[in-house]
């Protein structure tokens, strides 16, 4: 994430840097925060294009307490298209899975920082 700029309330535009294969670029778009349930469940809404093409898609979020620990699911739904798609379709859930990965062990990583 290059960028993340409240727009207004809950919606915010981004420009990341993502690459899948060797298909690598930068993408401008929107992320609004959609349909929330606090402080149980929301929807993330993003929308991006770039030169290696466009990406659309939604994430609920569930956070569900477990005594210290909050567990949190998610289930998405996306399309992507352009030199992307073409080259990177069979491999864009394994990286969807990584780079949710990656959000999370930073946002981890930050928050044990508000903490300490």
């Amino acid at each position: 994430m290059e960028s993340l700029k409240e727009t207004s309330p809950d919606h915010f535009d981004a420009v990341m840097r993502v690459g899948v294969a060797a298909i690598k670029g930068t993408y401008k778009g929107k992320v609004d925060i959609v349909d929330k349930q606090e402080p149980n469940s929301y929807t993330l809404v993003v929308e991006g294009s770039g030169s290696p093409g466009f990406v659309q898609g939604t994430a609920r979020i569930s956070l569900i307490a477990d005594g210290d620990e909050t567990k949190v699911t998610v289930e998405g739904d996306g399309q992507v298209g352009g030199m992307l798609a073409g080259v990177g379709q069979r491999m864009l859930p394994g990286v969807a899975k990584l780079l949710m990965n990656q959000y999370f062990e930073c946002l981890r990583a930050r928050m044990a920082a508000l903490v300490a």
